[in-house]
């Protein structure tokens, strides 16, 4: 007769598999094994969760599951082949993970990795050296972004798509009349080339040049800011653009 999970005293596992590639993977194996574990040590399993998704991803409707049932006290225990089936996003992913399950006193096993199902103090230390890690993760993570940001403004390195970082608000007399330049120069679509052309070229966004050019017909040569030429959005200060936009 099977235990009633509501009054026996029987550990209530759920238990997650989860596979990124069905063709060369099988959850049904990690399941196996682990149903084997738990008639060894007597637990209930109360749910099997079965999953085809990459580890990389935090948004999985089965991690999203067994996490539900933990924090709804509807088990005492989680456990899966080895850790990397839970997530493959390093130890802050797992770490937040470990964390949610300690917060609704549910335990983790992992029939590869035993060290993580603590208890008491080792549990204690277990969530410590984790969160330590994930720390020392985050920071090295920053610590990059601000190496490639600093290469790529001193020019040691591109960005992926060529362009530069950000957009300047300020464009100078030369930049002005180089749109000027392009926008007038009659190509075989029309007497005025098209701003997609144009952004193209100067890898800028075309809403922010029409705004400059529009602004540098009446202007003498000066620094131009696109915010100043149009004062409030949708409403421009210089006079109409001629030609339309294109």
């Amino acid at each position: 007769m099977t235990p009633d999970p509501s009054t026996s005293s029987t550990t209530r596992a759920v238990v997650y598999a989860r596979v990124s590639d069905p063709e060369s993977q099988s959850e049904e194996r990690q399941v196996a094994e682990l149903r084997r574990i738990a008639v060894d040590r007597g637990w209930l399993v109360v749910e099997e969760v079965r999953e085809r998704a990459s580890g990389a991803r935090d948004n999985r409707p089965g991690l999203a599951r067994v996490l539900d049932l933990a924090q709804s006290g509807a088990v005492d225990l989680v456990a899966v082949w080895e850790l990397s089936r839970l997530t493959r996003g390093g130890i802050g992913a797992l770490f937040d993970i470990v964390r949610k399950l300690d917060s609704a006193d549910v335990n983790l096993y992992s029939a590869q990795e035993p060290w993580v199902s603590g208890e008491g103090a080792t549990r204690e230390l277990l969530l410590a050296v984790l969160a330590w890690a994930a720390g020392v993760e985050r920071q090295l993570v920053v610590e990059r972004t601000r190496s490639s940001l600093a290469q790529i403004r001193s020019g040691a390195r591109p960005t992926k798509s060529g362009r530069p970082i950000g957009r300047p608000r300020i464009y100078d007399a030369e930049f002005a009349a180089k749109i000027r330049e392009l926008r007038d120069t009659p190509t075989t679509e029309g007497p005025k080339r098209p701003w997609s052309q144009i952004a193209m070229i100067l890898h800028r966004p075309a809403g922010s040049l029409r705004k400059v050019y529009s602004a540098s017909q009446a202007a003498t040569p000066r620094a131009i800011n696109p915010a100043d030429s149009l004062g409030h959005r949708g409403r421009a200060s210089g006079p109409s653009q001629p030609g339309g936009a294109a």
